[in-house]
């Protein structure tokens, strides 16, 4: 990786209008990213797990100037693309691309696939050799030649996923986000296209920023991890240390609830299981916005808001009470 992050983002927060007279007279906002700051570098694939709801897919959006954020900085390549204009962006948006979570949606249903991949490519300028790249992209991602003349409904759900991948890698994009890119499709077929996901990073050395509510998913692409709850960033490490040792009790509870196939150490055990329901993202919890569920909280969490600080050599956790070592010992 580079010493100079490809990304930068800078406190980024994105609220929404909740609208009806039935919530403070329309003026209640949807607290769906606030002040989250992380950065991703030139050849790695950032992963970002989270509940349903935790503003992981708003502030991908965000990234790519989908949704225009309220407060922060986006930088991409040194670059603050935060508030440009929909005509400025033009030049920039075939070095960031979207893989979408549902392919059929995200593929218009009356082109055929050599169309569909044709726009992205004029994104690249490939002239006469228009239809050589074609195949070579269709190529890279699994497919013959051939399905270049089906329409999305002649395709099957990991087949349209695998053009909607091949679009995403058309203009040559410094940034890929792959929003829940697998979470739409059946099991039987999550495993081949995360299999062509990590073959293309090492072959292209491509740059990532991965959404998934899935631990088992996000482990087997990512080199590092950040967890969000309730619209924050309360934990970024990479993978490996991640699944060995989380430092944060929400952390630490998702990984509880991966299922583990041997029942012999499905049998020792322990899974965490959180009290209580996620607050609501409209009137989010004072202090740190974990503590009405933790069991480890105490006064100071209900009242101060942990930063996100670094704890271990490369580890960060915006927990007043990170579950450290020597914490690990106290408890047992």
């Amino acid at each position: 990786m580079s010493a100079a992050p490809l990304v930068r983002i800078q406190h980024l927060t994105k609220h929404f209008n909740v609208p009806g007279s039935w919530l403070a007279r329309g003026k209640g906002k949807v607290h769906a990213v606030d002040d989250v700051s992380f950065e991703i570098f030139e050849g790695e694939t950032l992963g970002l797990v989270g509940e349903s709801g935790c503003g992981k897919s708003t502030l991908a959006r965000c990234v790519v100037r989908l949704v225009e954020p309220d407060g922060g900085a986006v930088l991409f390549d040194g670059e603050d693309i935060t508030h440009r204009s929909m005509r400025s962006l033009r030049p920039l948006r075939r070095r960031l691309q979207l893989i979408f979570q549902d392919p059929y949606a995200s593929l218009n249903p009356r082109h055929r696939v050599s169309r569909i991949l044709s726009a992205a490519l004029q994104l690249r300028g490939s002239g006469g050799q228009r239809g050589e790249a074609m195949n070579e992209l269709l190529r890279r991602v699994g497919l013959a030649h051939y399905f270049a003349e089906s329409l999305p409904r002649e395709l099957s759900g990991g087949q349209r996923q695998r053009v909607g991948i091949a679009r995403a890698l058309a203009p040559e994009p410094r940034l890929i986000v792959a929003d829940e890119p697998v979470s739409a499709l059946d099991v039987s077929v999550r495993a081949g296209v995360l299999n062509l996901l990590r073959r293309l990073q090492r072959e292209l050395r491509l740059t990532m920023l991965f959404i998934s509510h899935d631990l088992g998913v996000i482990r087997h692409v990512s080199d590092r991890i950040g967890v969000m709850y309730l619209g924050k960033l309360v934990e970024l490490a990479d993978a490996d240390v991640f699944y060995d040792q989380p430092l944060h009790p929400y952390s630490e509870a998702l990984l509880s609830a991966i299922p583990v196939p041997d029942p012999e150490a499905r049998a020792t055990r322990r899974q965490i299981v959180l009290k209580g329901d996620v607050p609501s993202p409209i009137a989010p919890p004072s202090g740190c916005r974990f503590h009405p569920r933790c069991a480890f909280a105490q006064s100071i969490c209900a009242t101060q808001e942990p930063p996100l600080r670094q704890h271990l050599p490369g580890r960060l956790a915006a927990c007043h009470f990170p579950r450290l070592p020597e914490s690990r010992a106290d408890a047992t």
